[in-house]
């Protein structure tokens, strides 16, 4: 609430709903204080209509709500969205679906975030940790919201917004405010949705003078609805280019012990506390594990987080849903590392302990204590050349990729053996070491994951050391 006050927000609308209650009561004698508005509607519904028909007459306005009301919210989103209507929308998360887990935590409407409303949209989702982070991220929402002509999510969850904490409060002086381009031309000459280089027109605010027309169809650039292909095309690709342009802006991340770490956690939300210590206490055993925290969660942070998947052996995302950001991780990642979720879903938080147990396993699994790297590589190489039955008597399809698997074609099996023995003949390993790898299959089989090799096909690579052993 202190956030959405520094920012400028003289404007709610909002529908009492646990565990965004407290917001709505709070702003209910805030914002009169202030010369601002409250205004408790009928539904989540009307609370959002309330919200864009405000900052389309000039007014900072935002809601509140979760995850029900946040459901109600989405086709006023998407008007939001395609009328590029600046609003703040807080998300504090429950379980569900529907009515759900009232009262407990979760981070289950992270790709709602994303998707909720129907349509190709761009939008912008940032995800509270602390206390502080609900000030601060406040003030960054309304910046990139009125920066940027668009709606933008702040979730929170439950833990975050139940949590009670010392937090910095900075002088007004103090506190970054962006306001809205405004048009300074004649009347006249004013076209509401113009492009331009930066893909963001000046907003006039309705009764200063301008007038111009608000639909949520597509439109053209004097904002009436359009059915010509040049027009919709032009139109999509720039409210999409506000965004995508302007990623340095938008994108944020937060990294702490990630230059030499081999192991990350990739958190968001309370979850990135626990995280935090659990990698603190990993680090004091030994375990040269780093964290990053998304705050960003969309447009997802792929140019901060890829390179920092490419410097690890592995990467934990434990989220408190079934793994929704994991997915944005393991399409970044594309294989090059070993990535593993750690999901909870009975409205409890995930502790420090939980995360640290799951570290140090994955230590174990990636360390390669067990095999060496010679043995890996000839482990590789004989598992290109397994037989698959499916594949009709002979093709292979699994090379090696930054000591993982992923598939290709290998339809020349005799010449792939008579390459994997020439390998094996240059790393100088013997017949004793594949008997020796043969009988380690069993303790193998709990750390294979690090490599890649998928559980239904474990028999056919034990085979295949038994075969090259005994040959």
């Amino acid at each position: 609430m202190e956030g959405a006050l520094a920012a400028g927000c003289r404007f709610f609308a909002g529908y009492p709903i646990t565990p965004a209650t407290e917001i709505s009561e709070v702003m209910s004698y805030r914002l009169p204080a202030v010369d601002g508005t409250f205004i408790q509607m009928e539904d989540e519904i009307a609370s959002l209509g309330a919200v864009i028909g405000a900052s389309l007459a000039g007014v900072k306005s935002m809601t509140a709500t979760s995850g029900p009301g946040f459901s109600l919210m989405q086709e006023n989103l998407g008007f939001g969205c395609v009328a590029e209507v600046p609003c703040v929308i807080v998300n504090v998360m429950r379980g569900g679906p529907s009515t759900g887990l009232p009262t407990n935590v979760s981070q289950g409407d992270v790709m709602q975030a994303r998707w909720g409303t129907h349509g190709d949209h761009p939008i912008i989702v940032l995800a509270a940790s602390t206390t502080q982070d609900c000030f601060s991220l406040t003030v960054k929402a309304f910046n990139l919201s009125e920066k940027y002509r668009t709606p933008v999510i702040l979730l929170a969850d439950e833990v975050v917004s139940h949590t009670r904490e010392k937090i910095y409060l900075p002088h007004p002086e103090e506190v970054e405010v962006i306001d809205r381009i405004r048009p300074n031309m004649p009347p006249d000459w004013y076209i509401p949705y113009e492009d331009n280089s930066r893909g963001v027109p000046p907003m006039s605010a309705f009764g200063d003078g301008y007038r111009f027309h608000v639909t949520g169809l597509i439109h053209d650039v004097r904002g009436f609805p359009t059915q010509r292909p040049d027009e919709i095309v032009t139109y999509m690709n720039r409210i999409f280019r506000k965004i995508n342009q302007h990623f340095f802006d938008i994108q944020i991340v937060n990294e702490e012990m990630t230059e030499d770490a081999e192991l990350l956690v990739i958190a968001y939300g309370s979850v990135s506390r626990s995280a935090r210590r659990a990698v603190r206490e990993a680090r004091e055993r030994g375990v040269k594990a780093g964290l990053v925290q998304l705050v960003t969660l969309w447009p997802f942070p792929r140019e901060s987080v890829e390179p920092i998947l490419r410097r690890a052996k592995a990467a934990l995302v434990p989220e408190l849903n079934l793994g929704q950001v994991s997915r944005e991780v393991k399409r970044v990642n594309q294989g090059a590392i070993r990535i593993e979720t750690l999901n909870r879903i009975d409205g409890h938080l995930i502790t420090p302990g939980e995360i640290l147990t799951r570290l140090l396993k994955m230590q174990e699994d990636t360390g390669l204590k067990l095999i060496s790297d010679d043995e890996l590589f000839l482990i590789q190489q004989l598992w290109k050349s397994a037989r698959r039955p499916d594949d009709g008597g002979g093709v292979a399809r699994i090379v090696t990729r930054q000591k993982g698997i992923i598939m290709s074609d290998w339809k020349d099996t005799n010449k792939l053996r008579d390459l994997q023995e020439e390998i094996a003949a240059e790393k100088g390993i013997r017949a004793e070491t594949l008997r020796r790898l043969l009988g380690k299959v069993d303790e193998f089989s709990e750390s294979h994951r690090a490599f890649g090799l998928p559980d239904d096909l474990l028999s056919i690579l034990k085979d295949d050391l038994a075969e090259a052993g005994t040959n």
